[in-house]
């Protein structure tokens, strides 16, 4: 499934640090005209786009994309679940068998991939 510029994005782990992967995610996300909502440990800005500390639960987005460990993942499963995304990529080291089981049955479309490689290569 391919993303139409313009749908939102969530960034779960972003982080203001420029060295970091969810750094670059932001940018390029938001560079290819995506509205992107980053949440991340500390509040902080990437260029133009805010980081907030938590998300409203009646948050809706086409994609989330992980840059959280699995043992930080779980307060977000709720909100994943239930109905208010169609996929989640779990970037590089994010992967969670568990999880990936109740998104599949959720009806959530889960990739094993990297969203940074995906956007460079057209396939996001």
């Amino acid at each position: 499934m391919r993303t139409p510029s313009g749908e939102t994005i969530v960034v779960l782990g972003a982080s203001s640090k420029p060295f970091r992967y969810s750094y670059a995610a932001v940018k390029e996300l938001a560079g290819n005209g995506y509205h992107v909502v980053a949440i991340g440990s500390t509040s902080g800005m990437i260029g133009d786009v805010e980081i907030f500390g938590s998300m409203s639960p009646d948050t809706k987005a086409h994609t989330a994309t992980f840059y959280l460990s699995p043992g930080h993942q779980d307060m977000y499963e709720r909100w994943l679940t239930g109905g208010n995304v169609k996929r989640i990529i779990f970037n590089p080291g994010t992967e969670n068998i568990p999880l990936r089981k109740k998104l599949e049955e959720a009806g959530v479309e889960v990739i094993w991939g990297c969203t940074l490689v995906m956007l460079s290569t057209g396939g996001f």
